[in-house]
């Protein structure tokens, strides 16, 4: 389901005739599934930050299966009632979805509200938008400890926060660490060093994560695990603000 003015992500899985963005979610199955985490019996969490519509919430936990449940964090209320309905319309059961961002600390910031590309809308895409509000933010430290979630069930990260995730990776760093999820980011290396997060990101996720794979380099061939120690590298050989990396431990 999507709102009848965008004229993004709808139209691209309209052409293509598939969900979005399945290629980047067929890549982090077979990483997944390398690293093994499909042979344990024990019950996961698959934690996703910036849901949108839920393309990526429905797709991932029908591909995960039952011994898997979904946290789904969506900001935007307009695409949180879509993610809600596309929930019920698709019938599955094992997915929680809250009508949160996922920040730095707990506080109300300013989202501004794409109307032709809901999925782009957010905290650090302000310029030049239009239907600002208000969004109620927590951490992913204080949700998982209010919620008596256990970071050790948490199977893999899918976080997508259109330049927000300097702030989202520092309120989660003691789950993180906990956590022996991968975690599949939108990293935008020019957005962070115009907010000055760009050390603090690459420190953070050193910190976390021993290993990346850039899936665009993936793309064009290059398939080796990198060390963390590359990330500050990613801004210098990509064409683009931003691409996507799946971070390993």
């Amino acid at each position: 389901l999507f709102n009848g003015k965008d004229n993004s992500m709808s139209k691209s899985m309209f052409l293509t005739g598939e969900t979005y963005p399945k290629s980047q979610m067929d890549f982090c199955l077979m990483m997944l599934k390398k690293r093994g985490v499909f042979d344990l019996q024990k019950k996961r969490i698959f934690l996703e930050i910036g849901a949108n519509v839920g393309t990526t919430t429905l797709y991932m936990k029908k591909k995960l299966g039952n011994n898997w449940d979904a946290l789904a964090f969506e900001p935007m209320t307009e695409n949180y009632r879509l993610l809600q309905a596309a929930i019920a319309l698709n019938g599955m059961r094992g997915i929680t979805c809250e009508n949160l961002g996922i920040s730095d600390k707990p506080e109300n910031l300013d989202f501004g509200y794409v109307v032709d590309n809901p999925g782009g809308s957010g905290a650090d895409q302000l310029n030049g938008l239009i239907n600002f509000r208000s969004v109620s933010c927590t951490t992913i430290d204080d949700y998982v400890q209010k919620n008596a979630l256990h970071p050790a069930d948490i199977g893999f990260i899918w976080m997508d926060t259109e330049a927000h995730e300097a702030y989202a990776v520092d309120g989660g760093m003691k789950v993180l660490k906990d956590s022996p999820a991968l975690m599949f980011l939108e990293y935008n290396p020019s957005f962070y060093k115009k907010q000055g997060t760009e050390k603090s990101i690459v420190s953070n996720l050193s910190e976390v994560y021993t290993h990346f794979v850039c899936y665009e380099q993936i793309k064009n061939g290059r398939a080796d695990l990198r060390p963390i120690c590359d990330l500050v590298k990613i801004a210098g050989e990509q064409s683009y603000n931003q691409c996507n990396i799946l971070l390993w431990k």
